[in-house]
């Protein structure tokens, strides 16, 4: 789920987020194939901030998804 959350980058709330608050972060729009109930899950345990559908992937969820790319084999891996 975080993998689909993190490739669905919402560039105008990015850009108005980084505007205001001066933020680095990039803001996600939660796809709708993806629950309340989960999306509750992700940000309980603090994989996950932000308001409503609309959130950013903590450092601890950008660990998880770096230990899951890591750990998968990749086709394109140079040798």
């Amino acid at each position: 789920m975080l993998k689909t959350i993190d490739a669905n980058t919402d560039a105008l709330v990015t850009a108005a987020s980084y505007v205001a608050l001066n933020k680095d972060g990039k803001v996600c729009g939660v796809p709708s194939e993806i629950t309340d109930n989960d999306l509750l899950a992700l940000k309980t345990a603090g994989l996950l901030t932000g308001y409503g559908r609309s959130v950013e992937l903590t450092d601890r969820a950008k660990l998880a998804l770096r230990d899951h790319y890591l750990s998968t084999d990749n086709v394109n891996e140079f040798r």
